[in-house]
């Protein structure tokens, strides 16, 4: 169907829906609202329904499931913000040639340090070698290596124990400063001028210029300001557990006692994703609870490791 017409819609234009109207579509490409000047296209009637352009959900993990189910609640495009490439590549071909996907754009690997966030979270996980910076000098590397498993933009994951550098900073925005300087190139040819692409494509470098600087001054505030303040906490409060036996043994009771509040919580909600109806819903929550108890048995076991250290520096006293 290279020419057709959606027929009685109302179309939301970003601040209002207008009467009921028609669209009109030619090989996939709206050419115009209003009435109908091919008579020969094939109409579809939208029985009044409300039209607008497809969401865009801005961070997400996909998979196939999730993104068959995006379709459902009007998210035509999905922002994955952290995927292993062995995984994302070949959903992006089944994608691309399927009707009952969303379309998904990727982050791949998240730039982070050799220990750094989210490492923690995905022992066990069988993760491929995961690319790492430890040096302003890796940066471009490790953007170019995205790039070829086909990333469309970088995550960077903040590790307190490493400050981000500006020199990586700069690496990772120049990439985008770089398609959005292509879209004037590519916003002229073929049928019409597309002019509108050239004003979002200006808007978006002035917008990106600040959100480089931002993320400068982030970086500073948390590695240069917050991180040590942080660590001198993290000594104090340890200083004290190792001083005092009874601390060590309320904080152990704290601690744990936190353990069986959350552990309570998923419970619960293990039980109520046990009684809904079988279906696609129910199978994500449950795949999104094991997840979360992951997570959570990893911290318990970083936690009885800490108090372990805490208790053996102790008795060596």
């Amino acid at each position: 169907m290279s020419k057709w017409t959606l027929a009685n819609v109302r179309v939301f234009d970003g601040s209002h829906l207008t009467e009921p109207t028609d669209v009109s579509v030619e090989n996939a490409v709206i050419r115009g609202i209003g009435a109908r000047n091919d008579k020969a296209a094939e109409v579809v009637d939208g029985g009044g329904a409300a039209l607008l352009p497809g969401l865009i959900d801005a961070h997400t993990h996909a998979d196939e499931q999730t993104l068959r189910q995006a379709l459902t609640f009007g998210v035509t495009t999905e922002f994955d913000l952290l995927s292993m490439p062995d995984v994302m590549i070949p959903l992006r071909a089944t994608v691309a040639t399927s009707l009952d996907l969303a379309d998904v754009r990727s982050a791949s690997f998240g730039l982070t340090t050799p220990e750094g966030h989210p490492h923690q979270l995905r022992v066990g996980l069988n993760d491929p070698v995961w690319p790492t910076v430890s040096h302003p000098d890796q940066a471009q590397g490790f953007v170019d290596g995205r790039i070829a498993e086909g990333a469309d933009y970088i995550k960077i994951l903040i590790a307190t124990k490493d400050k981000l550098e500006v020199r990586s900073i700069d690496e990772v925005y120049k990439n985008g400063e770089e398609f959005l300087n292509s879209l004037s190139d590519g916003a002229t040819g073929g049928d019409y001028q597309a002019d509108d692409w050239k004003e979002f494509g200006k808007s978006c470098l002035e917008k990106l210029s600040e959100r480089r600087d931002q993320t400068k001054e982030i970086s500073e505030k948390v590695f240069v300001e917050l991180a040590p303040e942080f660590q001198k906490r993290i000594d104090t409060d340890f200083k004290t557990l190792f001083e005092d036996p009874d601390a060590l043994d309320r904080w152990n009771e704290e601690i744990n006692s936190l353990f069986e509040q959350i552990n309570s919580g998923i419970e619960n909600q293990e039980k109520a994703i046990a009684a809904l109806a079988t279906g696609p819903y129910k199978e994500t929550a449950t795949e999104t609870m094991a997840t979360v108890r992951t997570m959570l048995n990893v911290i318990k076991d970083q936690y009885s490791s800490t108090s372990k250290e805490a208790q053996d520096e102790m008795n060596k006293d």
